[in-house]
């Protein structure tokens, strides 16, 4: 399904977050997200400006948040609920996201990527401790 959402995404419209306009072409990335993981078509990407198409391939909502962080992927902080990552902890760095993808949707996030470690999740309550998360480093 990973290729899919990169043929799909080229005709797209979707949101933007953090972009700027660069001299060069964004980085294109697909990103497939499902009950109970996340797929990133690349997970050591070159700094600068990135385009994810992520695409929802079900069976249920998910969502896509993108955080700067020092720490692993599966130990992200979490709320005082125990069912999602404290989103206001001072160890993340809100880089964008795409929110309430239904089944079957695909949209595009473009950001400008400093280098450094990342961290994409699921954060509907249970998704995350479920396994919906990926680290990805980006290189300058």
């Amino acid at each position: 399904m990973l290729g899919a959402a990169l043929v799909l995404g080229t005709g797209l419209s979707g949101c933007a977050a953090g972009s700027h306009a660069a001299s060069h072409p964004a980085t294109t990335v697909g990103v497939s997200i499902q009950d109970f993981q996340i797929s990133a078509g690349a997970t050591r990407i070159k700094a600068g400006r990135v385009t994810f198409v992520v695409a929802n391939d079900g069976p249920s909502t998910h969502e896509l948040n993108l955080d700067r962080t020092g720490l692993p992927a599966d130990q992200l902080p979490l709320d005082p609920t125990g069912l999602q990552v404290d989103q206001a902890s001072r160890s993340l760095d809100r880089q964008g996201s795409v929110e309430a993808l239904g089944l079957g949707a695909s949209r595009r996030l473009t950001l400008d990527l400093a280098p450094g470690h990342y961290v994409f999740y699921c954060d509907i309550p249970g998704h995350y401790l479920s396994g919906m998360h990926v680290s990805v480093d980006v290189y300058p």
